[in-house]
């Protein structure tokens, strides 16, 4: 159903957003393209007209079954990608929005993920229906949250930002997404909201004055919520160099295993520290982020578990050899990512029935669903992987999850063989099986 993207696309590529009426997920995309002047077809769906082309499942239909999308036409030939960071990353990278270095990228990355943290608690204002509920989230968003912002943006830009940018000395990724989430929060909450952050205003009007940006902003669709194309592709090289390694997170696996495991598959040697949560609590304040997994590169500190794996396995070589193959394997991650958000509510249901009806739904419907996309994604790999001709970030993601999902819930993909096939050809790795029987022991 879906067609190879070209490795080399021409200027005559052309490109879709597919959303619906309003900004949302679909905003970040034709922001980059807007700020790169790309013209583009903007499509924007009422529910009921996609849940149509959903039901149809044809050529237009993401994978994922899921908005944003993005199409990529060139020469006649289709590409409907999905999962709006993997292709908002895409984007950034072919158009120059993504730094000029490893160590850049990961940085532009992890204030993207930062971004769209504080975005996911103002979605969560949107969508609370109890009125006395919403006034408290609102509250802590407005005092928490956007401190949290405000504090990260100023640590990152005075660190690595020139000339009034969030990283480097032109725009980037970050600076769009940052831009994205005030300019959205405003549309919710008011401007009143960033009166006490002048750093956040500051970035948003930097953006704001931006020729081309000011012109999507006057000529996109009110009131809810068309741009040839010249590129360059970063290369970046893999090596094995004299850098050093920290991955710092809790005795357990989570959201540091995926970072424990590309070092280990690298081959690559790195410091597994392992903090309880008193020795976090003293050294939290002097973290980015505030949160843990943490990557220490040369004495470097970086945040977001996403963006630190996505760093390491494009450092590695284990993002793909092409742009192309680099976003479906970020596609696949963010697929996964999604499946992941659903565990995480069977750890925190209390409620037994409750706990039983989520792993039933996670057994029956999720998990066969993420089994059906990777088994489509399949389809564009060989020997075995799901990207590519050799294992990549996606394919060590799948162990990852089968293994602690199954450690916690058995049987949770006893309808999904494609996937477990996957978990086990990784697991079989000479250097997968050394980390097995050498890893710490977590504390029962």
């Amino acid at each position: 159903m879906y067609n190879h993207l070209c490795l080399n696309m021409s200027k005559d590529a052309t490109y879709k957003v597919t959303y619906f009426p309003g900004k949302g997920g679909g905003e970040i995309l034709r922001l980059v393209l807007s700020a790169k002047g790309v013209k583009f077809e903007d499509v924007r769906l009422p529910r009921e007209e996609w849940m149509k082309v959903k039901a149809a499942d044809g050529p237009g239909c993401p994978p994922t079954k899921q908005l944003p999308s993005l199409t990529v036409n060139e020469n006649g030939k289709e590409t409907v990608l999905a999962q709006s960071g993997a292709c908002a990353r895409f984007l950034a990278m072919k158009f120059g929005f993504f730094g000029s270095s490893p160590e850049e990228m990961v940085i532009v990355d992890e204030a993207y993920e930062t971004a769209m943290d504080v975005q996911r608690e103002l979605f969560k204002i949107v969508f609370q229906q109890d009125q006395g509920e919403k006034a408290k989230l609102t509250e802590e968003f407005k005092t928490v949250s956007l401190k949290r912002l405000e504090d990260y943006v100023k640590n990152r830009s005075d660190t690595y930002g020139q000339d009034g940018y969030l990283v480097g000395k032109s725009t980037t990724l970050a600076d769009l997404q940052l831009y994205n989430v005030i300019d959205q929060t405003i549309d919710r909450l008011g401007a009143d909201v960033f009166a006490p952050y002048l750093e956040l205003k500051k970035h948003m009007e930097k953006v704001k004055s931006d020729p081309k940006i000011a012109k999507w902003t006057k000529e996109m669709p009110p009131p809810q919520f068309y741009y040839a194309y010249t590129s360059r592709w970063i290369q970046l090289h893999s090596f094995k160099n004299m850098a050093t390694y920290k991955v710092s997170y809790f005795p357990s696996k989570g959201n540091a295993e995926i970072l424990r495991l590309v070092l280990v598959i690298a081959g690559q040697d790195f410091e597994d520290e392992r903090l309880t949560r008193d020795e976090w609590a003293k050294v939290k304040d002097a973290s980015p982020t505030k949160q843990m997994p943490l990557l220490t590169v040369n004495g470097t500190v970086y945040g977001q578990s996403a963006a630190c794996a996505r760093y390491l396995a494009r450092k590695f070589g284990l993002l793909g050899s092409t742009p192309e193959e680099e976003l479906l394997i970020d596609e696949a991650y963010e697929c996964i990512a999604d499946f992941l958000k659903e565990v995480l509510k069977l750890f925190y249901e209390k409620d037994e029935k409750a706990k039983e009806d989520l792993k039933q739904k996670l057994t029956t419907e999720n998990a066969p669903k993420l089994n059906e996309y990777i088994k489509l994604r399949s389809k564009l790999g060989g020997n075995g992987f799901i990207i590519g001709k050799k294992i990549s970030l996606a394919d060590i993601q799948i162990y990852n999850i089968v293994d602690q999902c199954e450690a916690g819930f058995p049987g949770l993909f006893s309808s999904a063989a494609d996937i477990k096939k996957h978990a086990d050809a990784v697991k079989s790795d000479a250097r997968i099986q050394k980390w097995i029987a050498t890893m710490p022991k977590i504390p029962q």
